[in-house]
């Protein structure tokens, strides 16, 4: 029988957090990727979240293992997190990126950060599989830690959102009951990520 389990990320493990987010989402926001190597971007990752983890109690950001390896991670946020400011942000970009990039990037990143999370909602912020272990229902199983972390904290709401033509991903949340409740376009994100829309989807707990 195969041993899961998911764990809260803490500093012995985040560099491996960081590595699944960056291959699970280097296809679909390739600008961060032309900036800086794959190994530069998975420590600025790391430098992000380690601050977030010094400042909240409830971090959010969790990995999962899989007999004995870190195969997926996942970073849920809720309306009492506060959002990392843009100089913060940029300050920790430019130790690897270049002035534009790291500034382009730093606005993308807090005007996402910004977005308020609604009342009683816990929101997915960031759900990645290893390629070599994905169709395993490990993101079945995320979605479903997930749900009752929300209950838990009772919440009445899960939400995340996702990019339009992430087709496998949107099949996956609608399999868990997962509903789009808006699409919207981003022109910030159309002219420097090439994203024509993002559709938000929630479940109601």
């Amino acid at each position: 029988m195969v041993n899961i389990s998911i764990r809260k990320c803490d500093p012995t493990n985040i560099g491996e957090f960081s590595r699944i987010i960056s291959q699970a989402f280097n296809d679909k926001f390739p600008f961060f990727f032309k900036s800086i190597p794959e190994e530069d971007y998975i420590e600025l990752v790391k430098l992000l979240k380690l601050n977030r983890m010094k400042k909240e109690d409830f971090h959010g950001i969790y990995i999962l293992e899989y007999d004995g390896k870190y195969v997926a991670a996942l970073n849920l946020i809720y309306m009492k997190m506060k959002p990392e400011s843009f100089r913060f942000i940029f300050k920790t970009l430019r130790q690897k990126m270049k002035v534009w990039y790291a500034f382009r990037t730093s606005i993308i990143t807090s005007i996402e950060d910004y977005e308020k999370v609604k009342p009683n909602t816990l929101e997915i912020k960031a759900l990645g599989v290893d390629q070599t272990y994905r169709k395993k229902g490990i993101g079945y199983k995320l979605l479903q830690f997930s749900e009752d972390l929300a209950r838990k904290k009772n919440m009445k709401h899960l939400e995340l959102s996702v990019l339009s033509r992430n087709q496998g991903a949107i099949s996956l949340y609608k399999s868990y009951g997962f509903k789009i409740i808006s699409t919207k376009k981003i022109w910030l994100a159309k002219i420097f990520l090439d994203i024509d829309a993002i559709h938000t989807m929630r479940k109601d707990l």
